[in-house]
């Protein structure tokens, strides 16, 4: 059955099907639990091209391409019906790292006052060494966030 056809089922149908390959996870119906964080090849040639993509598995580090985190973000994703997903090892990298990805040296970052404790600390740490202003609102500003703009 084509991507396309899946797309049309009810999500509760979708979600049972997620990550069901056999054919790709050793003859398992779901991918079995991968834990581990160091990654043997059998060259430093079939490394280079694991980290260039070139191979089927790219799996160059235990949190990244592991079959067990991709058929996680694969699954978010399709449910979502996002791109691709990116699944991270903790709260604190899933909040900083679209701080970093989007920032840059001279914003304004407006942050809720009752952010997660970590993350606020990394804006005024991390944020304030790279010239970012941050500056923080109460959670119910509501519409009065328009004059913090």
């Amino acid at each position: 059955m084509s991507s396309l056809d899946k797309k049309s089922w009810a999500i509760e149908t979708r979600v049972t099907k997620l990550g069901l390959n056999p054919q790709k996870n050793v003859s398992t119906i779901s991918a079995p639990v991968f834990r581990g964080s160091t990654i043997a090849f059998p060259t430093f040639e079939a490394y280079e091209a694991a980290e260039r993509g070139d191979t089927h598995d790219d799996i160059t580090y235990g949190l990244q391409g592991l079959p067990t985190v991709n058929e996680l973000q694969n699954a978010v994703a399709e449910l979502e019906g996002a791109f691709g997903g990116l699944a991270v090892p903790s709260g604190l990298t899933a909040t900083t790292l679209p701080l970093l990805a989007l920032l840059n040296a001279g914003d304004h970052l407006l942050m809720v006052d009752n952010v997660y404790s970590p993350t606020r600390r990394f804006c005024e740490h991390a944020l304030k060494r790279f010239n970012i202003a941050v500056d923080y609102y109460h959670p119910t500003v509501g519409g009065a966030i328009e004059k913090l703009f």
